[in-house]
C-alpha cells in the first residue's frame, strides 16, 4: 500500500477522492486548513486515513505532513476571484496561496523527496 498526501482534502472533490483513493486501497493523509471544506465530509474512522489540520503556507507543518509519502495530490487553492477584483487584500491572499502555496508544496516535496506528484485547478484560479 502506497501512501499518498493531500493538500485540501475536506472539499467537495477533495473528499470524493479521499474516498476513491480508499477504496483502491491507498494510505492517505490529508492537510488541510478547513477553511472552505467540511471535516465531516472525511471517514476519519478509517484506518487507512490520516487527517493533519494545516495550511500550505506553513513550511513546518507542510514539511512534517509530507514525511514519508509516496505523492502529492495538490488541491489546495483560493478560487473566489470575482470577490478579489474588487478587493485587495483578498487579491493578495488569493495570490499568497496559489502561487506561494504551490511553490511551498513544491519545495517541499523537493526536500522529501516526494517525486510523484498531481495538482488540480479550475476555471477560476
Amino acid at each position: 500500500m502506497r501512501s499518498d498526501e493531500k493538500s485540501q482534502g475536506s472539499g467537495f472533490i477533495g473528499s470524493n477522492l479521499v474516498e476513491e483513493l480508499l477504496e483502491l486501497g491507498y494510505k492517505v493523509r490529508v492537510l488541510d486548513n478547513l477553511v472552505t471544506g467540511n471535516i465531516q465530509y472525511l471517514p476519519l474512522d478509517h484506518p487507512r486515513l490520516e487527517f493533519r489540520y494545516g495550511d500550505i503556507m506553513d513550511l513546518k507543518t507542510l514539511r512534517a505532513a509530507m514525511e514519508g509519502i509516496a505523492g502529492v495530490i495538490h488541491l489546495a487553492a483560493a478560487s473566489k476571484v470575482l470577490p478579489s477584483l474588487k478587493n485587495s487584500t483578498m487579491a493578495t491572499f488569493n495570490v499568497n496561496v496559489n502561487s506561494v502555496g504551490t511553490a511551498n508544496v513544491l519545495e517541499v516535496a523537493q526536500q522529501t523527496g516526494t517525486v510523484n506528484w498531481v495538482s488540480s485547478s479550475n476555471g477560476s484560479v
